[in-house]
């Protein structure tokens, strides 16, 4: 797969490893990263609905591997081996293959949360997903019955316990409402809902016990890259499986889909395909597939324990000139396996051995940088303890690898993921769970700076955890680290700089991204500009439905906090206006701009409504700042009280 597809099928469920961008001058920017996680749904992106409806499939049976048991109660016994059922089952019928959808929750065996599935049709196939938290979501997305030929689909997935109805908008406008079903002793809700095949759900929404109504773009199921060229027509597998081949903008590629969600992609340009070797070979739930050279007739995996799982290859329908093939994973492949391919004869073509998916494989090809670094307070975590370290990429890039603790999936966590220590608009933010003994544990750790002197994790009441720092030998910085339940919620991080009157806070939420300017208290100022106060102390500037900076204190804090003498305003732009809020007593604010221009704005004679301890201003940009506005270094500004006299002075150093 080639750098650029690759990219954005990993892009769609970044989570838990996150390294954020956090200027002060912009607050609402956030970049996400984390650790490559071991199952391959990570690495895979949105696709639409409607392009599972386009052709009628070509159905390859036999020889390709079957996830499928008749008896629906066999395939259940199968899926729960070393699981723990967390409350009963519920099934709903499935409107788009004619049979019954089961779902139920389900403990893995390092205690980690998933929901299980089984559609119950002809060729039952079921699987167990990794359950996504909901401390900071009202419900996220978990699979659709969405097929080739349905008139009808059923998008579902989970919500808080305390969600009271659901509905979905489609992406022609019309709204849609859902159900909630309530599995007994379950620890969440399920959400369901129905809508025709040719007019896709494009958001749902959740209303909960306290009124709020929280909205959530179906993206989130992650549904591969935005495709509508087909190049011929689909393949269904056995066990639920699809591939179909399109046209992109990048090139011709295959797609695979299971149950409503994109499970792999391969690049089918014949200078890209199966370079590497006899198989291209992806990786999902219980499945293993792929193309194969049209030489090798047979794939078959071997577990440490012996046990096997063979799959025959079939040509494809597109003249690729490869074989397809699909098997189900045998018992016991998590611990170790090995690949073979062989040909028509049985001689074996090649191979491939892989340590357990609970082995270390952070850091390979690249350079460690000083030593191993064990976190306190981590020797009982699952897969424990956990332990970072620093590698080298290339010249310059520094990683932070992190293992130990437990993946979504109940596999060990292991990966590296971009380590920020002597850039100041960049903070680094990893963390890993143990779900056992109940209720859990979360440590969060990142790379930590030169000038910190302390870091602390910020509760949504104001409430401070501390955190530490540690240091390996001949590592390149230092690493701050704290143990915490995993249900405590965080969010922000503020840390305390060498030298410096303001702390530089890092909002972990953003919710004030996502608020509407009706919803708070608004305050008229000049030039057209509406400053709102919205719930959580966060405040807006609106003008003509647009507020492009948002300003959030630290929990429990004011927007006073967020300035001082070192730095006497926060300041935005709205087309041609700009805006902010400045220390007690400015009447008038002047900047110089970088090619010796002015502009000026107006503070308010009176402190803001809302008693955050600031004055507010609004102004007009001139003409000669151009496209850069007021944005860029080089500019100066000065502030000034009622009778003209000068109060403060202020030089940004960067954008």
């Amino acid at each position: 797969m080639n750098d650029d597809l690759e990219r954005r099928l990993r892009s769609a469920f970044d989570a838990r490893a996150r390294t954020f961008e956090a200027s002060p001058d912009a607050w609402s920017r956030v970049r996400e990263r984390e650790p490559r996680r071991s199952r391959a749904r990570w690495l895979v992106a949105a696709l639409p609905v409607a392009l599972l409806t386009v052709f009628v499939p070509i159905l390859l049976n036999g020889g390709l591997g079957r996830n499928t048991a008749n008896d629906p109660g066999e395939l259940y016994r199968q899926i729960m081996s070393g699981r723990t059922a967390a409350g009963e089952s519920v099934t709903v019928a499935d409107p788009a293959g004619g049979g019954r959808l089961r779902l139920w929750f389900a403990r893995g065996r390092m205690g980690n949360p998933e929901l299980c599935y089984i559609v119950e049709q002809s060729d039952s196939y079921g699987s167990c997903d990794g359950m996504r938290d909901l401390l900071d979501r009202a419900g996220w997305f978990a699979g659709s019955t969405a097929r080739t030929g349905a008139r009808t689909s059923m998008d579902y997935g989970v919500a808080r316990q305390n969600a009271t109805s659901v509905a979905a908008v489609t992406k022609g406008g019309r709204t849609i409402e859902g159900e909630l079903l309530r599995p007994a002793g379950a620890p969440s809700q399920i959400w369901t809902v129905t809508y025709p095949a040719q007019d896709p759900v494009s958001k749902v929404s959740f209303t909960d016990t306290d009124g709020r109504t929280t909205e959530m773009p179906r993206s989130i199921l992650g549904r591969g890259a935005q495709i509508d060229r087909p190049l011929g027509p689909a393949v269904e597998l056995p066990g639920g499986l699809t591939v179909g081949h399109y046209q992109e903008n990048d090139g011709p590629t295959l797609f695979w889909t299971r149950h409503g969600e994109t499970v792999g992609a391969i690049r089918s340009a014949s200078e890209q395909l199966l370079k590497a070797g006899p198989l291209d070979r992806r990786s999902a739930e219980n499945l293993y597939f792929g193309v194969a050279r049209k030489d090798v007739a047979t794939i078959r995996m071997t577990t440490a324990g012996g046990a096997t799982a063979t799959a025959t290859t079939r040509p494809d329908p597109w003249n690729l000139s490869v074989g397809l093939f699909a098997l189900v994973k045998p018992g016991g492949w998590e611990a170790g396996h090995r690949i073979a391919a062989y040909d028509a004869t049985g001689k074996e073509i090649w191979h491939i051995d892989h340590g357990g998916r609970d082995s270390d494989a952070a850091d390979i090809g690249m350079r460690k940088m000083g030593d191993v670094i064990t976190l306190p307070g981590t020797e009982q975590f699952g897969h424990g303890p956990v332990r970072v370290w620093f590698v080298k990429e290339g010249s310059s890039n520094h990683l932070l690898c992190v293992s130990g603790g437990v993946g979504p999936d109940g596999s060990k966590r292991s990966g590296c993921a971009s380590a920020s220590f002597d850039d100041p608009n960049n903070f680094t933010h990893n963390s890993v769970d143990t779900y056992l003994p109940d209720p859990g544990a979360t440590v969060r750790f990142g790379t930590a700076g030169a000038d910190w002197e302390s870091i602390d994790a910020v509760l949504p009441d104001g409430r401070r955890l501390s955190t530490w720092f540690v240091s390996g030998k001949g590592a390149p910085a230092r690493v701050w680290y704290f143990n915490h339940l995993m249900s405590t919620r965080i969010a922000a991080f503020a840390i305390k700089l060498k030298g410096r009157q303001l702390e530089r806070i890092v909002p972990i939420r953003h919710d004030c991204l996502e608020v509407k300017q009706q919803e708070g208290q608004g305050h008229t100022m000049t030039q057209g500009i509406t400053a709102v106060l919205h719930a959580g102390n966060c405040v807006r500037f609106w003008k003509d439905g647009k507020a492009p900076v948002s300003y959030e204190p630290i929990p429990g804090g004011k927007l006073s906090a967020m300035i001082a003498a070192e730095r006497p305003l926060q300041w935005g732009q709205v087309k041609g206006d700009w805006y902010g809020f400045a220390l007690p007593g400015t009447a008038r604010i002047e900047v110089t701009l970088q090619d010796g221009g002015t502009a000026t704005a107006t503070a308010e004679r009176t402190p803001d409504p809302w008693g955050q301890g600031v004055v507010l201003f609004a102004g007009t940009v001139p003409e000669k700042a151009g496209k850069r506005g007021i944005s860029w270094p080089g500019m100066r500004f000065t502030g000034f009280d009622e009778a003209g006299r000068e109060l403060w002075t202020y030089e940004p150093k960067g954008p």
